[in-house]
């Protein structure tokens, strides 16, 4: 695939790899296209796999993993280790790679600096139309962003009932954050 699409995908470097992984970058035009093709390549050879994509932008990233793999499965592991119910576990994201994890039976909050892979997720979710602020299902969008949205949805999913207000916890000023681009 990649000798096939030279200037739009590429392997990402090996610290975000390792032999249960592939991640590779490719141009968001080419993500359906490719993914199309490695799925017929890994199917004729009978390895089976998964794909996870994530990111914003002219680029997004895919990552190649076994089926059992990801962060839902993760969860699921631990919350069974420590004897958590799926009713007190809550699965929190961000981003196109958080979909599969927010499809799970769990709880799960979305935040709302979410990226728009996942945004459009929750809008299709269950069939239900979501909007800012609206419980969907067993998962809310929040409209508050990183953990502000966390804390919102935590309160939103009403699992401790003394939590209290999300507007006593915050502080009275206004919060910047910054810029991590540069």
């Amino acid at each position: 695939v990649i000798a096939a699409y030279p200037e739009a995908v590429h392997y990402r470097p090996e610290v975000e790899m390792h032999e249960h992984k592939i991640t590779l970058g490719l141009k968001a035009n080419k993500l359906n296209k490719v993914q199309g093709l490695l799925a017929k390549s890994f199917v004729a050879s009978e390895t089976a796999t998964k794909f996870i994509s994530s990111g914003t932008g002219d680029w997004k990233y895919l990552d190649i993993v076994p089926p059992r793999a990801g962060k839902l499965e993760s969860l699921d592991y631990v919350r069974r280790q420590l004897g958590f119910p799926r009713s007190r576990t809550v699965a929190c994201g961000d981003s196109g790679n958080d979909i599969m994890m927010l499809a799970g039976e769990n709880l799960g909050i979305v935040v709302a600096n979410a990226q728009e892979d996942l945004l459009e997720f929750m809008e299709l979710r269950d069939d239900t139309i979501c909007s800012v602020g609206v419980r969907c299902g067993e998962c809310v969008v929040a409209e508050r962003e990183v953990a502000y949205g966390i804390l919102e949805g935590l309160q939103t999913l009403a699992l401790d009932p003394h939590l209290g207000s999300i507007d006593e916890w915050l502080p009275q000023a206004e919060i910047h954050l910054p810029d991590v681009t540069d």
